[in-house]
């Protein structure tokens, strides 16, 4: 599974938003080109696990090697502040001033187990609120700015009206433009290879399904979906789930009534605890088998933290 981008980058907003397109709603397992990693065997599960009623307050071991939504905030800031200087060189104004400013995520983890949220649920049935997880509503997209061919190219380092350098970049109006435009500078003065997500090894963690198929998540999943069944709803998992219902445009009476009972099977089986336990000690394992790597790995997010909170304290 990943949690990957919970406070949403600049560039991906502007990106997205010029495209027409929102974040995610939900957490999905991305593994990586390389595949998950996987143990040989299974590890050791402790004893009963702590009953969890939501992943609030929890982190799980790889958040070590992540950068977590405090860091998150910081490199989104540093990037937004550098983006607009830029811009600012070539005469333009800033392209993210219609975006509301970042915020962390309460709990990086939400749903990664399914819905564990009673409130929500109540309110909102599976369907996930207005500018859940840094998603921007369609009341703000409606005030963002239509940029110039020339704004993008400046941007983004491309566009129509580039033109060559003396070496063989691009300019604008006899202007170097960095490569990547100042997205690209903005990134690079973050971080050395300007890329801020999860490094493959840390995906293919991350997004390793082992958890899933052990024999203690497994039994809980059969005694939610018992009591999914005492409730008359017919469920098989809490997530990826063939059998979940297909969502109206907007929550219903039926969908509500099935939400809430979801989170009270949940809390009724420890469902969110047990899973949780026993993805941490796979994590765990995985960790030590890799450990050199991500101890680099952490080293690099430090580096780029203290750069980005730099950055947002000098202004």
């Amino acid at each position: 599974m990943t949690h990957r981008g919970s406070v949403v980058a600049t560039a991906l907003l502007v990106l997205a938003a010029l495209a027409g397109c929102s974040a995610p709603a939900a957490q999905t397992k991305e593994s990586g080109k390389g595949g998950p990693v996987l143990l040989a065997s299974r590890p050791q599960i402790g004893g009963t696990p702590a009953r969890l009623d939501s992943t609030l307050g929890q982190a799980l071991p790889l958040a070590e090697y992540q950068l977590r939504p405090e860091a998150r905030l910081a490199v989104s800031k540093a990037e937004r502040m550098l983006t607009a200087k830029c811009m600012a060189r070539y005469g333009f104004s800033d392209p993210n001033a219609w975006l509301p400013e970042p915020q962390p995520d309460r709990d990086p983890l939400e749903r990664r187990y399914g819905l564990a949220d009673a409130t929500m649920a109540e309110q909102w049935g599976y369907h996930v609120p207005p500018g859940w997880k840094g998603q921007v509503d369609d009341l703000t997209r409606q005030n963002r700015p239509v940029l110039s061919q020339s704004e993008l190219l400046v941007l983004s380092g491309r566009g129509p009206q580039a033109g060559p350098t003396s070496s063989g970049g691009l300019s604008y109006q006899g202007t170097p433009v960095p490569e990547g435009g100042c997205q690209g500078e903005a990134k690079r003065r973050i971080s050395p290879d300007g890329d801020f997500d999860d490094p493959e090894l840390v995906r293919r963690i991350d997004g390793s399904p082992q958890s899933d198929s052990d024999p203690v998540v497994l039994q809980v999943f059969a005694d939610w979906s018992a009591c999914m069944k005492g409730k008359g709803f017919d469920r098989t998992k809490p997530v990826k789930d063939p059998k979940a219902p297909k969502l109206a445009p907007e929550p219903n009476r039926a969908e509500i009534e099935q939400a809430t009972a979801d989170v009270a099977c949940k809390r009724q089986t420890n469902l969110v605890g047990v899973w949780f336990a026993a993805e941490s000690a796979y994590q765990d394992a995985m960790i030590q088998q890799n450990i050199t790597a991500l101890a680099e790995i952490r080293q690099q997010n430090d580096r780029t933290v203290k750069a980005a909170t730099e950055i947002v304290a000098t202004g």
